[in-house]
């Protein structure tokens, strides 16, 4: 349960991270900060493989589980 609570909390971060990157470039394009914008999209790309990582180590160790059907005991 804490492998899912990590990566949900990961999970939305990056989507915080992905709306204010959107948010610096609607500001106004032209004079858009590209080191705010490139800052963001390092953040999401480590909290990516973050999210990878923990989800392998999770699979792993059997904290984590592939979808079981509905239907088994």
């Amino acid at each position: 349960m804490f492998f899912k609570f990590i990566i949900i909390v990961l999970i939305l971060m990056m989507i915080v991270s992905l709306a204010m990157g959107f948010l610096f470039i609607s500001k106004d394009p032209e004079t858009s900060d590209q080191s705010k914008t490139l800052t963001l999209l390092k953040i999401r790309v480590t909290l990516a493989a973050i999210i990878v990582i923990l989800t392998a180590i999770g699979l792993y160790t059997g904290q984590l589980t592939i979808n079981p059907v509905p239907w088994s005991p």
